[in-house]
């Protein structure tokens, strides 16, 4: 039997498939490809009205932005995933952007909107009961108290990472934690 794919549907599956696309891009640092294929997965989630997968694409066109240094269009392309996701009642998704939200601001130097995104994310990452997710916002938050010079702060952040990502069994986590705990006890035995 023969599936009919009306047009709608179809550029929906256009849209996953330049978001997949995006993603693969994306995990072998291509970011401008990326950039590319999360801006054509956007044009045909908005034909298909697909508000979560808008979201979605805004979301990692933030991330690959943020990674081209294009911070002010990783700003915009955030603050748009989260006027959508308002109609959404997905805090899954709502998270995500907050903590991608979080580390653009973190390269902007914007560390007050950085803790409150971090934070943010943090409560809704709860809330969904995700802990992989919330050892990377402890990850992002210890970085905006190294920033601030705040070592003990940053201490505990990165320890509380660290747990959540041996928890979760998250080899790349765990050695991002470590790198960053080892500078700030550096730091500390150095004052």
């Amino acid at each position: 039997m023969l599936c009919k794919i009306d047009k709608e549907s179809n550029t929906n599956n256009y849209g996953n498939i330049f978001y997949l696309l995006g993603e693969v891009y994306r995990l072998q640092n291509a970011f401008d490809e990326a950039k590319i294929s999360f801006k054509n997965a956007l044009k045909h989630y908005r034909l298909a009205n697909d508000i979560v997968g808008q979201i979605c694409a805004y979301g990692q066109l933030g991330i690959a932005y943020t990674h081209l240094n294009q911070l002010n269009e990783a700003k915009a392309s955030h603050q748009k995933a989260l006027k959508l996701v308002q109609l959404t009642n997905n805090i899954g998704v709502q998270g995500d952007i907050y903590y991608g939200l979080g580390f653009t601001y973190l390269e902007l130097d914007e560390l007050n909107e950085a803790e409150a995104s971090f934070q943010k994310a943090l409560e809704l990452s709860k809330l969904s009961n995700v802990i992989l997710t919330q050892g990377n916002i402890l990850h992002g938050l210890g970085r905006v108290h190294m920033k601030r010079l705040q070592w003990q702060d940053a201490k505990r952040l990165f320890e509380n990472a660290l747990a959540i990502h041996k928890q979760a069994q998250s080899a790349a986590g765990q050695r991002n934690d470590q790198y960053y705990l080892n500078i700030v006890l550096s730091k500390m035995s150095q004052a």
